[in-house]
């Protein structure tokens, strides 16, 4: 079983290097804001389909530019810190 439970449970103000130190479940995500988990829950059919259309426009339009579309989902670190103790991660 993956960490998901204790880290709801314990309430307590958590890093980038605890965020990547949890052994989540499959499909189990969470975000960081200030410090604060939230569950996240998986995206729902429309948001994909949102997203699918959003990504073939953009390919097109950068096709030939320097950017890149990138929809996987990649951790966003907002205030990036070197030695990992930024609290916020989207």
């Amino acid at each position: 079983m993956g960490d998901a439970a204790r880290i709801l449970d314990e309430g307590q103000h958590f890093t980038y290097a605890d965020y990547k130190a949890w052994e989540l479940d499959e499909g189990e995500r969470f975000e960081l804001i200030n410090g604060i988990a939230y569950a996240q829950a998986a995206p729902n059919d429309f948001h994909q389909a949102v997203l699918a259309e959003l990504t073939a426009q953009l390919v097109v339009y950068l096709r030939g530019k320097p950017c890149k579309v990138r929809p996987a989902p990649y951790d966003v670190r907002l205030f990036y810190a070197e030695d990992e103790s930024d609290d916020t991660v989207v």
